[in-house]
């Protein structure tokens, strides 16, 4: 705050006379503490006050010995009191005589040291929006500084709130490489979670960063200009195998429609994104001998808007971290997924009408979100169905729908387990209807569910939330489209209509997706009532 020196007689008319004769009184009495005439007093000189002390003089350098004192014009002030000093002069008082009275005063402008641009305690605690000591000792925003990357490289953008922030709604792209997306509500930088936050290449889900723009290529065996030596957008490579050959560090293959032959492989130790180019057409890769992927152990594999059809098996999986985002795992003659100690995402995704199973998962950890798993073991083999679980496999089914899903004939074909110890399964907000009633293999597996559709008749499964709907052939077609017109292959959607149960069985919790199957929003509100399943009607 700026300081002024009052004339005695001004402040003798807005005092009374008692006042006025106490002070004078008190500094007969205390001569140290009013100072010489004529002379501004900041801070105690007396032995007893030690440099650094509230109301002493300031240490070198300009600090306090305390986290609760900030220095203020050379005296160590309390973080929360405003800026104040003592001044003196020579005043008149009634009788004539001359004498030195002090004097508090406050005035406009808020004081601080040191005045290098820094963010100040004492400034923040009397305005927020002006938190910084600038270089003519006053309190100011982040307007006012030379730049707020000179205050620190981590926040180097100026907000509207007066603060030096780590990215804007209007600075977005101020985030560095490892925390690419910008949350403009709280004004932080953010991991990503999904391609479309790293649009020019792929989300690497391990690391939070974007794959480097240098380890993008391209593939389009459509385009007449393709070869196997660039691999750039206008002289793409001709093939998937290649651009697989050639992977070296972090790579993002972004792959325009068309029919990619396997049998493919991913090496291993390699971290790969597949990504279907939008608007280009289905990519499908596919072999008529053999898995049509494979993915050699230590590797890190991310895959998004790809079909994997009509193959032996549909892709392999061993020892290593998958991702999968929209991808179509159908019509492969045997297994559409084969999971070996893989630690396995898969999201917004088809598994259907494959030969013996949906998937095989062997140990590792499996997490289902938003994925229909339907009509899979179309051969009637024994031991297929839609998942087959073993070992210490760890699967966790959120939002989705496992449906028509058939085993050995008359026994559970949703999920079936084996293996000392039990398989864990955790389902919740799903919809579980098999070919046969009691379609998962409660003995075997160790099932919790919460929030669930399923087709018990015999024994129900453990239920978390009390919150479940009893399926039977008798009135499955009352929840779900299974016929007529808007039925659609694998996809099972609900029956519209305010009486579905499915419309409020689910509880979306905090963590869980924002989007449906579609793309359709959730309630994005903590324990607000939902669609259980894959799909929800808008």
């Amino acid at each position: 705050m700026s300081l002024r020196t009052r004339p005695l007689a001004a402040i003798a008319a807005e005092r009374p006379a008692s006042s006025l004769l106490t002070a004078l009184l008190g500094c007969a009495l205390a001569l140290s503490a009013c100072g010489e005439p004529g002379v501004t007093t900041t801070a105690s000189t007396t032995d007893a006050c030690s440099p650094g002390e509230a109301g002493c003089e300031c240490l070198d350098g300009g600090g306090c010995g305390s986290d609760d004192l900030v220095c203020a014009q050379g005296v160590c002030v309390d973080v929360d009191s405003e800026s104040s000093s003592t001044t003196e002069g020579p005043m008149t008082d009634p009788s004539g005589s001359t004498s030195s009275v002090s004097e508090t005063t406050t005035g406009d402008a808020a004081d601080c040291s040191p005045a290098d641009g820094s963010l100040n305690a004492a400034c923040e605690s009397m305005d927020a929006s002006q938190p910084y000591c600038g270089a003519s000792g006053e309190c100011v925003d982040c307007v006012e500084l030379t730049s707020c990357s000179s205050v620190s490289e981590q926040t180097p953008v100026c907000s509207s709130t007066g603060r030096c922030v780590e990215c804007s709604d209007d600075n977005p792209d101020a985030c560095p490489p490892e925390r690419p997306v910008c949350d403009a509500a709280a004004e932080t930088c953010e991991s990503c979670d999904e391609h479309a936050d790293c649009p020019e290449s792929a989300c690497d889900f391990q690391s939070g960063a974007c794959f480097p723009l240098e380890g993008v290529v391209w593939v389009d065996e459509g385009n007449p200009s393709c070869s196997n030596e660039q691999g750039t957008p206008n002289k793409p490579f001709c093939t998937l195998a290649h651009a697989l050959a050639v992977v070296d560090g972090p790579t993002t293959i972004m792959v325009h429609g068309g029919e990619y032959v396997g049998p493919l492989e991913v090496g291993s130790t390699k971290n790969v994104a597949i990504r279907a180019v939008e608007g280009s057409g289905e990519v499908i890769i596919k072999s008529a001998m053999g898995t049509a992927l494979t993915i050699a152990p230590g590797s890190s594999v991310a895959i998004e808007g790809v079909s994997i059809a009509q193959s032996t098996d549909g892709l392999a999986c061993s020892l290593s971290t998958l991702r999968l985002d929209r991808v179509r795992v159908i019509e492969n003659g045997t297994t559409g997924l084969v999971l070996s100690s893989c630690t396995t995402v898969m999201r917004e995704s088809l598994v259907f009408f494959n030969g013996s199973s949906g998937m095989i998962v062997t140990g590792g950890k499996l997490d289902i979100v938003n994925t229909f798993i339907s009509d899979n073991s179309v051969i009637d083999i024994a031991g297929g169905a839609g998942i087959v679980a073993s070992g210490v496999a760890d699967i966790s089914i959120l939002y989705s729908t496992l449906f028509g899903n058939a085993g050995t004939a008359g026994g559970p074909g949703s999920i079936i387990c084996s293996g000392d110890p039990q398989p864990q399964v955790e389902l919740r907000n799903s919809v579980i209807y098999g070919a046969s009633p009691d379609s998962m293999q409660l003995d075997a597996c160790q099932v919790t569910t919460a929030s669930c559709a399923y087709d018990y008749e015999l024994v129900a499964p453990e239920i978390t939330n009390d919150l479940i709907i009893q399926l039977s052939m008798n009135n499955v077609e009352s929840y779900v489209v299974t016929t007529g017109p808007d039925a659609q292959a694998g996809l099972y959607r609900p029956q519209p209509g305010d009486g579905n149960g499915l419309r409020t069985l689910g509880v979306w919790l905090e963590g869980d997706p924002e989007l449906d199957y579609d793309g359709d929003p959730r309630p994005d509100v903590a324990d607000e009532l939902d669609y259980a399943g894959a799909d929800r009607i808008p």
